[in-house]
């Protein structure tokens, strides 16, 4: 998954418009299978298998263990990353202050 700055920003706005839309009780997780009609066109167009939300992230699967998440980095405090399993090690494409 190789694209610009621009397009990952784009990618996790769209991620938590998805968050806002779909409250979820914290410390859970929950599989949401929704209408890709429903879902912000840039995600539409990864074609994911399902997504999965919790609280404060959402990952797209697509299936074989290939995934982008979207959520709080586990070590650095007020910093958000998109982390992309596809094909390969996981890797961070893209990082937000928040």
């Amino acid at each position: 998954m190789h694209q610009s700055a621009a397009y990952y920003a784009e990618l996790t706005q769209a991620c938590d418009a998805v968050l806002h839309a779909q409250p979820v009780e914290p410390n859970s997780l929950y599989e949401v299978f929704v209408d890709k009609s429903q879902l912000p066109s840039i995600i539409a167009d990864l074609n994911p298998h399902r997504l999965w939300l919790s609280s404060n992230s959402v990952s797209l699967d697509f299936g074989e263990d290939n995934w982008i998440g979207w959520g709080p980095d586990e070590t650095r405090t007020n910093v958000w990353t998109l982390g992309a399993h596809m094909l390969g090690p996981r890797r961070t494409v893209y990082e937000e202050r928040r």
